[in-house]
Protein backbone atom coordinates (compact mmCIF):
# COMPACT_ATOMS: atom_id res chain seq x y z
CA UNK A 1 0.00 0.00 0.00
CA UNK A 2 1.49 3.67 -0.52
CA UNK A 3 1.86 4.47 3.29
CA UNK A 4 4.45 1.19 3.82
CA UNK A 5 7.69 1.37 3.42
CA UNK A 6 11.06 -1.13 3.08
CA UNK A 7 12.99 -0.38 6.53
CA UNK A 8 15.57 1.84 5.74
CA UNK A 9 18.88 -0.11 6.22
CA UNK A 10 21.33 1.18 8.51
CA UNK A 11 24.69 0.18 10.28
CA UNK A 12 24.89 -1.62 13.48
CA UNK A 13 25.67 -0.07 16.96
CA UNK A 14 28.08 -0.94 18.75
CA UNK A 15 26.17 -0.63 22.52
CA UNK A 16 24.16 -3.88 23.24
CA UNK A 17 23.51 -4.66 26.54
CA UNK A 18 24.31 -8.23 27.15
CA UNK A 19 21.55 -9.03 29.39
CA UNK A 20 18.80 -7.67 27.59
CA UNK A 21 19.89 -7.75 24.32
CA UNK A 22 19.30 -4.44 23.60
CA UNK A 23 21.09 -2.77 21.28
CA UNK A 24 21.19 0.88 21.37
CA UNK A 25 22.96 3.75 19.83
CA UNK A 26 24.51 5.86 23.19
CA UNK A 27 27.31 8.03 21.48
CA UNK A 28 24.79 9.42 18.52
CA UNK A 29 26.99 7.81 16.21
CA UNK A 30 28.61 4.83 14.68
CA UNK A 31 32.36 4.21 14.41
CA UNK A 32 33.07 2.78 11.02
CA UNK A 33 35.80 0.64 12.73
CA UNK A 34 33.20 -1.28 14.92
CA UNK A 35 30.09 -1.60 12.65
CA UNK A 36 32.98 -3.10 10.02
CA UNK A 37 34.72 -6.22 11.11
CA UNK A 38 34.50 -8.85 8.78
CA UNK A 39 37.07 -11.77 9.98
CA UNK A 40 34.55 -12.18 13.53
CA UNK A 41 31.75 -12.30 11.71
CA UNK A 42 33.27 -14.33 8.51
CA UNK A 43 34.58 -17.07 10.70
CA UNK A 44 31.07 -17.43 12.55
CA UNK A 45 29.19 -18.38 9.23
CA UNK A 46 32.72 -20.78 8.84
CA UNK A 47 32.19 -22.93 12.09
CA UNK A 48 28.56 -22.29 12.05
CA UNK A 49 27.24 -22.32 9.09
CA UNK A 50 25.08 -19.66 9.21
CA UNK A 51 25.55 -17.00 6.47
CA UNK A 52 23.84 -14.40 8.11
CA UNK A 53 26.69 -13.47 9.88
CA UNK A 54 28.70 -12.62 6.83
CA UNK A 55 26.00 -11.25 4.83
CA UNK A 56 25.73 -8.67 7.23
CA UNK A 57 29.48 -7.42 6.98
CA UNK A 58 28.33 -7.11 3.43
CA UNK A 59 25.43 -4.95 4.04
CA UNK A 60 27.92 -3.03 6.07
CA UNK A 61 29.84 -2.05 3.38
CA UNK A 62 26.95 -2.07 0.57
CA UNK A 63 25.63 0.56 3.07
CA UNK A 64 29.24 2.40 2.86
CA UNK A 65 29.96 2.41 -0.35
CA UNK A 66 26.25 3.80 -1.29
CA UNK A 67 26.29 6.29 0.85
CA UNK A 68 29.69 7.59 1.15
CA UNK A 69 30.35 7.29 -2.82
CA UNK A 70 33.58 5.19 -1.20
CA UNK A 71 34.32 3.17 -4.61
CA UNK A 72 34.29 7.05 -5.88
CA UNK A 73 36.39 8.62 -3.08
CA UNK A 74 38.31 5.92 -1.39
CA UNK A 75 38.02 7.45 1.67
CA UNK A 76 35.92 7.23 4.08
CA UNK A 77 35.38 9.40 7.50
CA UNK A 78 35.81 7.58 10.91
CA UNK A 79 32.36 9.02 12.41
CA UNK A 80 29.34 8.25 10.21
CA UNK A 81 25.45 8.04 11.19
CA UNK A 82 23.36 4.88 11.19
CA UNK A 83 22.63 5.34 7.39
CA UNK A 84 25.88 5.68 6.57
CA UNK A 85 26.09 9.41 5.82
CA UNK A 86 29.24 11.19 7.32
CA UNK A 87 28.47 12.88 10.48
CA UNK A 88 28.42 16.24 11.17
CA UNK A 89 31.01 16.93 13.53
CA UNK A 90 33.83 19.08 14.63
CA UNK A 91 35.93 15.68 15.81
CA UNK A 92 34.87 13.57 12.68
CA UNK A 93 37.54 13.35 9.91
CA UNK A 94 39.19 11.06 7.19
CA UNK A 95 41.97 9.60 8.99
CA UNK A 96 44.47 6.94 9.10
CA UNK A 97 45.37 7.19 12.78
CA UNK A 98 43.20 6.58 15.44
CA UNK A 99 39.85 4.36 14.21
CA UNK A 100 40.77 5.30 10.72
CA UNK A 101 43.48 2.64 9.84
CA UNK A 102 41.03 -0.03 11.27
CA UNK A 103 38.93 -0.15 8.24
CA UNK A 104 40.82 -0.25 5.82
CA UNK A 105 43.22 -2.85 7.65
CA UNK A 106 39.73 -4.68 8.03
CA UNK A 107 39.27 -4.62 3.80
CA UNK A 108 42.45 -5.74 3.36
CA UNK A 109 42.14 -9.01 5.51
CA UNK A 110 38.71 -9.10 4.10
CA UNK A 111 39.96 -9.86 0.68
CA UNK A 112 42.62 -11.96 1.54
CA UNK A 113 40.47 -14.30 3.74
CA UNK A 114 37.52 -14.30 1.61
CA UNK A 115 40.02 -15.07 -1.54
CA UNK A 116 37.72 -12.04 -3.04
CA UNK A 117 38.11 -11.68 -6.56
CA UNK A 118 39.17 -7.87 -8.41
CA UNK A 119 35.26 -7.46 -9.26
CA UNK A 120 34.07 -8.02 -5.70
CA UNK A 121 33.24 -4.98 -3.79
CA UNK A 122 35.77 -5.70 -1.07
CA UNK A 123 38.50 -5.63 -3.48
CA UNK A 124 37.14 -2.86 -5.50
CA UNK A 125 37.28 -0.42 -2.21
CA UNK A 126 40.53 -1.82 -1.40
CA UNK A 127 41.42 -0.65 -5.03
CA UNK A 128 39.84 2.82 -4.64
CA UNK A 129 41.80 3.40 -0.65
CA UNK A 130 44.82 2.15 -2.52
CA UNK A 131 44.54 4.66 -5.52
CA UNK A 132 43.16 7.47 -3.17
CA UNK A 133 46.04 7.08 -0.74
CA UNK A 134 48.89 9.24 -1.98
CA UNK A 135 47.04 12.04 -1.95
CA UNK A 136 46.88 12.25 1.75
CA UNK A 137 50.49 13.01 1.89
CA UNK A 138 52.76 15.76 2.11
CA UNK A 139 56.02 16.40 1.51
CA UNK A 140 58.15 18.29 3.92
CA UNK A 141 61.79 19.87 3.18
CA UNK A 142 63.92 17.85 5.15
CA UNK A 143 65.94 21.27 5.58
CA UNK A 144 63.30 23.35 6.62
CA UNK A 145 63.04 21.15 9.36
CA UNK A 146 66.40 21.65 10.58
CA UNK A 147 66.13 25.40 10.39
CA UNK A 148 62.81 25.75 11.89
CA UNK A 149 60.32 28.32 11.40
CA UNK A 150 60.92 31.68 10.59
Amino acid sequence: SVGDSEPQERLPFSDVNLGTGEVQNLAGYVSLAEAYVPLEWKTLTLFTGNCSYAAAQDKVLKIVNESLQLETRGLAPILVTPEGKSLHSQGNCISLGSRGDSFYEYLLKDAVFSAAGPKSTVRRLWSAFRKALPGLFVEVDPHALETGPR
